[in-house]
């Protein structure tokens, strides 16, 4: 059920000056427990919204977390921020007006953390809700009774006029003088109540001017920058050391996988390492909210984080090298079995080589008869005629050959039984007419008188006179003969033609 007169009050105090106490006065029963146990991250994060009925009016009170310190303001910023969400929104869903109970202690110092918390509440509610919404409870009025006197009211309204605490009597302006005294040296239960019933009572007495209706949760968001960098700031210290201390042994390790393992090796650890630092890197940006306050963590994290995605490359391009040097190896190793081979076969070859020209017997000098074929053997001499040379000395052998035709000339292989014989017949004649390719031809040949031919080969021309098919007819021409260091061919003589 939604009322109007409904009000909510959101308790905030500097470190021990009795919120709790406030808080179960307001409400009529201990719902707050006191403790010196500091409230922790996850006990703010669950926010318990009491509620008592006074004069026909619902009084919501919800009491936020500890921020007196700067370690209870970095590690609860998050959670008083989460707290004042939920609070106001609930607050706005049953239109109750609400303000916040600043609660300090009489006689306290005012120091710098002090004067820090303050100037982080502003940053975080925003000025008009602090300026306009915002009540100073002073505890301790016993304390202040002792010194003062006994009328509490006016002396104290006396004092707070006459502070020369510049810092605490700015506050107190900016407040608009919402100050209370609570407490009493005689501790009289009737006078503290009507202290929190003259409290209770000043709030319900702004709820009732139209300007505070309705726009304190639009002035909440709208201080949602100021919010966010007071409160990233807040926690600057406690993030940079996490991060610092999350980040060096991270560090170590990398250091370590480099030295004492292989590229190979190394990989998944580095993989890991570079999961990690990222992870580091973006809670850390997370937790900067775009502000910049966090810089110098973030650049520890990607520097950290940049580092291990270099040693990943080169341990990748170190084991890309590995790779290519092993297909080198294999592809070497592949070229000198293929070489071995080669070589092999040479050698094999070579022994043929020696095996026929100095390993089988020596053929002897041709017959009479043989001379007496080959002399008959016509040979073209000068364009002429076909004519019947004369041999001398040792005589010659004659080869049934298959010769190679190709543009016009015949080419064969000539093999020398003697090397050292005394005469060298060079012949040429014009062909004729073409030998026919397909055809075998049975030539005559006279060999050259030359020495030590078995070093090299030797390019000669030789005549020769051919029969084909069965008609006979005498062809000559000049052929291309290679001579080679043979020692004996097979050899036939040629016989007679018409």
């Amino acid at each position: 059920m939604q009322r109007q007169r409904d009000i909510g009050i959101f308790l905030l105090e500097a470190p021990g000056a009795g919120k709790r106490m406030l808080g179960n006065l307001i409400i009529g029963r201990p719902v707050f427990l006191n403790t010196s146990v500091p409230q922790s991250a996850t006990a703010a994060n669950n926010l318990n919204i009491h509620h008592a009925i006074q004069q026909n009016r619902a009084i919501a009170v919800a009491e936020g977390p500890d921020i007196g310190t700067p370690q209870q303001r970095a590690d609860n910023s998050r959670a008083l921020v989460q707290s004042l969400n939920t609070f106001i929104a609930v607050m706005d869903q049953r239109q109750c007006y609400f303000e916040f109970a600043l609660v300090l202690h009489i006689g306290d110092r005012i120091t710098e953390d002090f004067q820090s918390m303050i100037l982080f509440l502003e940053a975080v509610l925003g000025p008009v809700l602090l300026t306009n919404h915002t009540r100073i409870v002073m505890n301790g009025g016993d304390i202040f009774e002792r010194e003062f006197g006994n009328n509490l009211q006016e002396t104290f309204l006396a004092w707070c006029v006459s502070q020369t605490q510049s810092f605490l009597k700015d506050l107190m302006t900016r407040c608009q003088w919402r100050v209370h005294l609570l407490g009493s040296s005689r501790r009289d239960e009737a006078d503290i109540q009507k202290q929190v019933q003259d409290f209770i009572n000043s709030v319900d007495y702004e709820r009732q001017d139209p300007e505070n209706r309705g726009s304190q949760r639009y002035q909440y968001r709208q201080a949602i920058n100021s919010r966010t960098y007071a409160i990233v700031s807040s926690r600057k210290n406690l993030v940079e050391q996490s991060t610092e201390g999350t980040l060096g042994p991270i560090l170590r390790q990398l250091n370590q996988v480099r030295t004492r393992v292989t590229p190979l090796e190394q990989l998944p650890t580095l993989e890991r390492l570079r999961s990690d630092t990222q992870q580091i890197f973006n809670e850390v940006r997370e937790e900067d909210c775009g502000t910049g306050v966090l810089e110098r963590a973030l650049t520890q994290a990607e520097l950290a984080n940049r580092s291990v995605i270099d040693a990943i490359a080169v341990c990748k391009n170190l084991i890309q090298s590995d790779n290519r040097s092993s297909v080198c190896e294999g592809r070497i190793s592949q070229l000198y079995m293929r070489q071995a081979r080669i070589i092999m076969v040479m050698i094999v070859m070579v022994g043929i080589v020696f095996i026929q020209n100095f390993g089988l017997p020596y053929v002897s000098s041709p017959s009479d008869s043989h001379r007496t074929h080959g002399d008959n053997i016509p040979v073209a001499e000068n364009n002429s005629s076909l004519v019947t040379p004369s041999v001398r000395g040792q005589g010659w052998l004659s080869n049934t050959i298959c010769p190679v035709v190709k543009d016009g000339l015949v080419t064969l292989p000539v093999q020398w039984s003697r090397m050292d014989h005394p005469e060298a017949h060079f012949l040429h004649s014009q062909l004729r007419k073409p030998l026919p390719e397909s055809q075998r031809s049975v030539l005559g040949l006279r060999a050259p008188s030359i020495r030590n031919m078995h070093s090299s080969s030797v390019r000669l021309p030789v005549s020769l006179v051919g029969t084909t098919g069965m008609m006979g007819t005498p062809y000559c021409g000049v052929i291309s003969a290679w001579a080679g260091p043979y020692k004996y061919v097979t050899m036939k003589p040629v016989g007679n033609h018409r």
